[in-house]
């Protein structure tokens, strides 16, 4: 009995959460579409704590924390980042490209965020894709793929923004390559280092996140 009412306050929690992370991003992609002026810059100032928030949301449906975990957040932070300065100064591996001041605090040009941001999609989908019973190489060819996906739709999105700009005015195909080779490497991590972690609220927010920017592709 006691077990049947911690399993129902768990659930509850989750789609709580869940349906904090909706808002959030139905608000984001409403203002981002049709607001204009000081509403529209409200909304772009905002985008940081929305990031922050969705982070915070997952971390707390997080199934366990141990050094394994820890090991992969900060590779997945510090791979992430790392790679994102060296781009944004070389062109390699992703291209030519800028930040604008969207994603907030930047260090060596490059947001700080945006290695957190690194940390949250790739711990998303390997919480969705251990709800499947595949094996570890299939799961990790299948996050590098639904990735790249996920980018495929924030690009247009990231450029009409401001969020960053490409210095040809086209997203190069060496973008895409970039982020599989970046994926694979931080998936590489999850799914043969940390294993599979439960967490339906990381998972959901993965799912919340290509919403949000597929349905801008859109308008």
């Amino acid at each position: 009995m006691a077990r049947n009412r911690k399993n129902t306050r768990h659930t509850a929690s989750t789609k709580i959460a869940l349906g904090v992370a909706t808002v959030l991003h139905i608000f984001g992609v409403a203002g981002l579409l049709f607001s204009k002026g000081l509403t529209y810059q409200l909304v772009l100032d905002l985008v940081p704590i929305n990031l922050i928030i969705t982070t915070l949301l997952a971390l707390k449906f997080n199934s366990q924390y141990d050094l394994p975990f820890f090991k992969f957040a900060g590779a997945a932070f510090l791979i992430g980042f790392g790679i994102e300065v060296i781009g944004v100064n070389t062109g390699w591996p992703f291209g030519q490209y800028q930040y604008g001041e969207t994603l907030g605090i930047s260090v060596w040009n490059t947001p700080v965020l945006i290695g957190l941001n690194w940390f949250l999609v790739c711990y998303g989908v390997g919480s969705l894709l251990g709800k499947f019973k595949f094996s570890g190489w299939i799961k990790w060819i299948l996050s590098i793929v639904l990735l790249v996906f996920l980018d495929y739709f924030i690009e247009p999105v990231a450029v009409r923004h401001q969020f960053w700009a490409w210095t040809s005015g086209n997203i190069p195909v060496t973008n895409y390559l970039g982020w599989a080779m970046v994926s694979g490497i931080i998936m590489g991590f999850y799914f043969f280092y940390l294993n599979t972690r439960k967490n339906e609220v990381a998972a959901g927010i993965w799912l919340i996140q290509l919403g949000f920017f597929v349905l801008q592709n859109l308008f």
